[in-house]
């Protein structure tokens, strides 16, 4: 119904089919989250079958295309890459981990065909999406309340093994040694990635409507992730994507919020939420190995000689830096390709990035690049990476676009291109 609802509101109807795909690859990526390919030994995510699906149909359509820049900039970085796994002495060098890289990464290279997807249209399906799996994680936490968490995390106790992707917390309690889980929106590989993702859909619903109550409930479900990552995005983006027009709404969702908060805040365990300011500088606490403890491991890795520094230890090989510490850590996106691809891969990726994603990328570009690279370990992750292609990396669009401005602006834009 979603998706049916993005493709109709395309114009002209050439534009259906990749907003159609581009739907369903969204939806799948968070519906499949937690299921990987089967014989992958959980490894794998089922999104990089949907992804590479939609990549492949989308191409032999010519509604995708390989952008050269991208594609050479993604070249250089494989080159290097190379580089990196020919020379690591490292026993814990994975070939396995760079071919995946290589998949999964690929589709960057990649980009719609001028307004092949109606981009204001993507951005309600996001804002709709935010409301609904809101509803989604705020009936979770209602349910465990009630019930338990076997009931309100079932689908996190019942997938089976050999489908199950391995590799996260799934079930994370609002503290270290409480029995109340945050909620992960039930489909959603950890509390984080909902809030991220949330955080994303709150941006978008600014820019097609900034509805108070639609603001207010996808605010709530990301208080009820009790994750502070979406807030993070929030707090450095929110003063870019509001509109005038939409202040008074936001006001009136942040009071209504605090209003709870102060009512209810006890009851509601806001204070592990809160409580998390302090965690970024208490060793073995969340907050610490998000964002602390990865840089003393690079300084002493990455000092070690030259070779190491230019090229890294390879593919893989940040599993010594989980292996070499007795508390939890956490090696975010550009620390995994500073690690293992050195500062020759780094600066390499982060062109590629940079011409794949940022260079004349869309209204949520930034937003998104930033959780994709500060946020999480999501190099790998095809749900991540297709949620990225999605909202921003395959659209080079208009200025018009770029900012929200919907169907008649672009129109403008292109008339305005063809006089020059």
């Amino acid at each position: 119904m979603v998706t049916s609802s993005l493709a109709l509101s395309a114009a002209p109807l050439e534009r259906a089919g990749a907003s159609r795909a581009c739907a369903g690859l969204l939806i799948f990526s968070i519906v499949f989250q937690k299921f990987a390919i089967p014989g992958t030994h959980g490894g794998v995510g089922l999104s990089l079958v949907a992804l590479l699906l939609v990549a492949l149909w989308l191409l032999l359509r010519d509604e995708l295309r390989i952008c050269p820049q991208t594609a050479m900039a993604g070249a250089l970085f494989f080159a290097t890459s190379a580089i990196s796994v020919a020379i690591s002495a490292s026993p814990r060098l994975s070939t396995a981990s760079w071919y995946l890289l290589l998949v999964v990464q690929a589709p960057l290279a990649l980009c719609l065909a001028r307004d092949a997807v109606d981009y204001r249209a993507l951005l309600r399906l996001l804002s709709t999406l935010g409301g609904l799996l809101a509803v989604v994680g705020l009936a979770q936490l209602a349910v465990q309340a009630v019930m338990g968490p076997d009931v309100a995390f079932w689908l996190d106790y019942h997938i089976p093994s050999g489908v199950a992707l391995q590799g996260y917390n799934q079930l994370n309690g609002i503290t270290w040694d409480a029995t109340v889980f945050k909620s992960n929106g039930v489909f959603f590989s950890e509390p984080s990635y909902f809030s991220q993702f949330l955080a994303i859909c709150l941006l978008a619903e600014l820019a097609v409507g900034a509805r108070a109550w639609r603001l207010l409930l996808i605010g709530a479900g990301l208080l009820g992730t009790y994750s502070g990552t979406g807030l993070i995005t929030l707090a450095l983006f929110l003063p870019f994507h509001v509109p005038r027009h939409a202040a008074r709404g936001i006001l009136i969702a942040v009071a209504l919020l605090v209003v709870v908060g102060l009512v209810a805040g006890s009851s509601l365990h806001l204070d592990a939420l809160t409580g998390r300011i302090d965690e970024v500088g208490a060793v073995g606490t969340s907050g610490y190995a998000r964002f602390v403890s990865i840089f003393e491991f690079l300084r002493q890795a990455l000092s070690k000689d030259v070779t190491t520094l230019l090229f890294g230890r390879g593919p893989g090989t940040v599993t010594e830096f989980h292996a070499s510490r007795p508390y939890e850590v956490f090696a975010p996106t550009y620390a995994k390709v500073l690690y293992e691809y050195g500062v020759v891969g780094f600066a390499a990726y982060g062109a590629f990035l940079w011409t794949a994603v940022l260079r004349r990328g869309p209204l949520l570009a930034w937003p998104v690049a930033f959780t994709f690279v500060l946020l999480g370990g999501y190099l790998q992750d095809s749900a991540i990476v297709a949620w990225m292609l999605v909202i921003a990396g395959w659209h080079k669009l208009s200025v018009a676009q770029r900012h929200g401005g919907g169907e008649a602006a672009s129109s403008a834009g292109a008339r305005q291109e063809g006089r020059g």
